[in-house]
């Protein structure tokens, strides 16, 4: 190996977390949920029930009706609609 080559780790990686914070309520309790009808990946916070998506480089807040098969769909809803009760307030 010459001396300006390096031996990856393999433990490390490009993007160890998608998202290091919830953008609403700036927790780091973010888990991933499967949504199993599309096979897609979503992060739910556990602090404040909200789903965000990660795809390239942007974040954008899921709405339940798009979580299809999603098993956490239902502690979801109530969250989302509250939202949007109140931004419409």
């Amino acid at each position: 190996m010459g001396p300006f080559e390096h031996e990856p780790d393999l433990d490390e990686h490009p993007i160890t977390r998608p998202l290091a914070h919830c953008p609403v309520c700036k927790s780091n309790h973010l888990d991933p949920v499967v949504e199993t009808e599309r096979q897609t990946v979503h992060l739910l916070c556990r602090d404040c029930s909200r789903c965000w998506h990660v795809e390239l480089g942007y974040v954008h807040r899921m709405t339940p009706a798009a979580c299809l098969g999603c098993p956490e769909r239902a502690r979801c809803v109530a969250v989302y609609e509250a939202d949007q009760a109140s931004s419409r307030a």
